[in-house]
């Protein structure tokens, strides 16, 4: 089997617990509140089972999806495959940065440092986690700051994406470039699966692995 999904256990950080968020308050009460209307506008109750089937479409379209996973398994090229297929808008978080910065990110490291890309990334993680309907590709590193977990995840589903540390390039890395890539896996793996809801191992095509990501976003 190409592709493996599988449900990881959430981990609660000490400062990095989900808020009620859109998803889990604004959606559910906006619902509810249309069904009352509309019942006592026809006069005719509307069963549960057509209120959840509203609400689970609201909730897909307004849902982001956000990608994590090692320098070069993927995130973008099937980023951009799953906000095409989804309808989404997309956004490279490493672009972000960036065009943010006015440089590319091995200048930043070589120039500023790793401390500084990691706050301007937090920047651009609280920021674009508080947009809808995107699917956001994330740096390699940004499960190493416990503080982007609650912005990443306040408006979507976190999916990890796998791939054979062999298989991974290190050109334009500087993380990947200066540490072992075993090394890097070994101390990242357990902060990934923390971060992650959905797990994917990106071992075919691109179009392969957003075709399964989907399926398993409609079983959410």
């Amino acid at each position: 089997m190409a592709y493996k999904m599988v449900k990881t256990n959430k981990v609660d950080f000490e400062h990095g617990s989900i808020t009620k968020n859109i998803l889990q308050t604004a959606l559910p009460m906006l619902a509810a509140q249309a069904r009352r209307a509309a019942e006592l506008f026809t006069g005719e109750a509307i069963p549960d089972r057509r209120l959840e089937e509203v609400l689970s479409g609201l909730t897909a379209q307004v849902r982001n999806v956000v990608l994590i996973g090692m320098p070069g398994c993927g995130k973008s090229a099937v980023g951009r495959a799953l906000a095409r297929r989804l309808g989404k808008e997309f956004a490279d978080l490493d672009f972000l940065i960036a065009e943010r910065a006015g440089k590319s990110i091995p200048d930043i490291f070589a120039q500023e440092g790793e401390d500084a890309f990691r706050a301007l990334e937090t920047q651009i993680v609280r920021e674009a986690g508080a947009r809808t309907g995107c699917v956001l590709s994330a740096g390699g590193g940004v499960v190493t700051r416990e503080e982007n977990y609650a912005p990443l995840h306040q408006n979507g589903v976190i999916v990890h994406l796998r791939r054979d540390v062999s298989l991974l390039p290190t050109a334009g890395r500087p993380v990947s470039q200066s540490t072992d890539l075993r090394e890097l896996w070994r101390r990242r793996a357990p902060l990934y699966a923390a971060f992650a809801d959905l797990t994917a191992d990106n071992a075919g095509t691109i179009e392969d692995a957003a075709d399964q990501i989907i399926k398993e976003l409609e079983k959410l």
